[in-house]
């Protein structure tokens, strides 16, 4: 993740738009927020992926994974089985807190 900012998009509604509409708010809502931020706050701070953008673009690199350290065989993975009609696999990214009732 980028820190863009796009957890606070709100600020950005337009006024002709009127008000923001209210999102449904429940515990799984909850629990999304609570991931998206955390995910963005422990991300890369956008200069630093520009600077890696302006350092592909001589080089003619296309894919830029700001920080994806770990992931090269999830991501080979997950292609591989887009490329042979498969499902993809469920990649587990992070480590979750979570427990099965």
């Amino acid at each position: 993740m980028v820190r863009t900012g796009i957890d606070d998009s709100q600020r950005n509604w337009p006024d002709r738009f009127c008000s923001i509409p209210k999102a449904r708010y429940d515990e799984m809502s909850h629990m999304f927020e609570t991931m998206l931020r955390s995910l963005i706050e422990g991300g890369v701070e956008p200069a630093e992926v520009a600077q890696q953008v302006f350092s592909a673009v001589p080089d003619e690199r296309f894919w830029l994974l700001p920080n994806a350290e770990g992931l090269g065989p999830a991501i080979k993975e997950v292609a591989a089985s887009a490329l042979e009609g498969r499902t993809p696999p469920i990649v587990q990214v992070a480590e979750s807190s979570c427990q099965a009732p």
